[in-house]
């Protein structure tokens, strides 16, 4: 829950003003040359004052968290041209003076027009509301607003750009500004699923579409499983007792990879209705398995005698890589390394993998070819995690936890605790980590690991643990023949 203060807009009518007219402006877009200009030439703004200023110019406001002192807001505007015409868009902000006592804080921005109530869609085709946050160690922007690029001028400034502005300037009459202490994150009381996902030993691997709804898991010696109702209810749509080790989605869950250890790939491309085996991918000790958000590209790590045990006896593990929806696999890394864990961006462009006595791998180019990361010559452990561009990494490894900001040039160990992690995440723009415990207990960092938040309740005894960061942050735990979930609120 958020404990929220809002500062309201003013709703007043903007003073009148000449605008130049369109033939005028158009021309001046064409001598420029420019398809992307910055202007202060728009619509008059109304930012909780009653002075009407225009856009590129700072006004002074005042929020809850500031009490007496003022902050100064300043809002952009931009030419964008097109064949035959063009339109001046709001497509950012920079708010400045931030008082300490609004550390921690959000702040959301919102633009309305002279005649309504409700506010504008501004970014990302339908986004109404920019927010940015504190994270201790400067500015981010919130977990709902993606396409919100945000750069920290300062401890007590920020420049705040839309990716894909979506709202014309001649519209934006008035905007407000919000602020909010956000709450602490809460952590729902584990609940067991419907009966129907009973597996002998575990539940290996769980994932999911990208809205959360289509949910499949892979059960040891069992088969796989689907919930179409965000995993509180379950069924077996694939039985084989087997030792399922991993699984993946597409960003619709339409297509889907699963995988053996000790056997083959499996592939689905009717939402887990029906599954096929891979050939010549049998035989092999598959441990994890990444896809990509499209479906088309998909990369499997194997330890042991590596890839269809053609390897021979002095190669341990293999990575390896399809580019056709899992019709066929392609070696593209063969060593002495005991290939474990994946995690990679959605268009698998950036992946890392941690090797059980190895260290930690990383790769920039598709997989095409593997660095070993300085300093992680020890045991890579079984567990890591990627945002969405592939900058921010974090892994467990030798007895840390260990975050990477520099797309895994260098990682730095945190303090989160380290009292058995079995799973971790990272949300899509590296803005919230998440350690998760045997335990039951999740630990979360908004400031890129510098402080944690233990939340949950204990008591279990989880073997595997999933988060999935987005509108509903879902977790599950896996221990024994059962699956638990749980549901993670509030915080910024």
């Amino acid at each position: 829950m958020f404990d929220e203060y809002s500062d309201d807009p003013i709703w007043e009518e903007p003073r009148p003003r000449k605008r130049l007219p369109a033939f005028v402006a158009f021309g001046i877009a064409l001598v420029l040359g420019a398809s992307y200009l910055q202007t202060t030439l728009a619509a008059n703004i109304r930012i909780n004052s009653t002075d009407s200023v225009e856009f590129g110019q700072g006004i002074t406001v005042t929020t809850a968290c500031s009490g007496a002192s003022v902050l100064t807001l300043t809002p952009y505007s931009a030419f964008t041209n097109a064949s035959g015409s063009g339109a001046f868009y709001f497509t950012g902000f920079k708010l400045a003076n931030i008082p300490a006592g609004c550390s921690g804080f959000n702040f959301a921005i919102s633009a309305f027009d002279s005649t309504t109530s409700t506010p504008l869609a501004i970014f990302n085709t339908s986004n109404a509301s920019a927010v940015v946050y504190d994270n201790g160690s400067g500015f981010a922007a919130g977990s709902t607003s993606s396409g919100l690029t945000v750069v920290t001028n300062s401890s007590s400034s920020f420049t705040a750009t839309f990716t894909s502005p979506v709202a014309l300037a001649a519209t934006v009459a008035k905007i407000a500004i919000q602020s909010s202490n956000p709450a602490a994150f809460v952590q729902s009381s584990w609940t067991l699923t419907n009966g129907a996902l009973l597996a002998y030993l575990a539940v290996r691997g769980i994932a999911q579409s990208s809205d959360g709804t289509k949910v499949v898991a892979v059960a040891m010696g069992d088969g796989i499983y689907r919930s179409t109702d965000s995993g509180v209810s379950w069924s077996r749509v694939y039985a084989l007792n087997a030792s399922w080790s991993a699984v993946a989605s597409s960003s619709t869950g339409q297509y889907l990879v699963a995988v053996v250890h000790g056997g083959s790939i499996y592939t689905s491309s009717d939402y887990g209705s029906n599954w096929n085996i891979v050939s010549a991918t049998s035989n092999t000790t598959w441990n994890s398995v990444v896809m990509a958000s499209n479906g088309a590209t998909i990369l499997a790590t194997a330890d042991g005698n590596g890839f269809n045990g053609a390897n021979g006896s002095t190669v341990y593990g293999i990575i390896a890589k399809s580019t056709n929806y899992g019709s066929t696999f392609a070696t593209v890394s063969s060593s002495t390394q005991n290939y474990a864990a994946i995690s990679a961006t959605p268009d698998l462009s950036s992946a890392i993998v941690s090797a059980w006595t190895n260290g930690v791998f990383i790769t920039t180019n598709s997989g095409s070819s593997w660095t070993l990361v300085a300093g992680t010559t020890s045991n890579g452990n079984s567990i890591n995690a990627i945002s969405d561009d592939g900058q921010y990494m974090m892994v467990w490894q030798g007895s840390n936890v260990y975050i990477s900001s520099n797309s895994g040039a260098s990682f730095t160990a945190t303090t989160a605790p380290n009292n058995g992690p079995v799973g971790m995440a990272i949300n899509s723009n590296g803005t919230k980590l998440a350690v998760l415990y045997a335990s039951g207990l999740t630990a979360l960092s908004t400031n890129f690991g510098s402080t944690w938040q233990v939340i949950g309740s204990s008591g279990q005894s989880y073997r595997e643990a999933y988060l999935f960061f987005g509108s509903s942050n879902t977790v599950y735990g896996s221990s024994g023949p059962a699956l638990s979930r749980a549901v993670i609120t509030g915080g910024p």
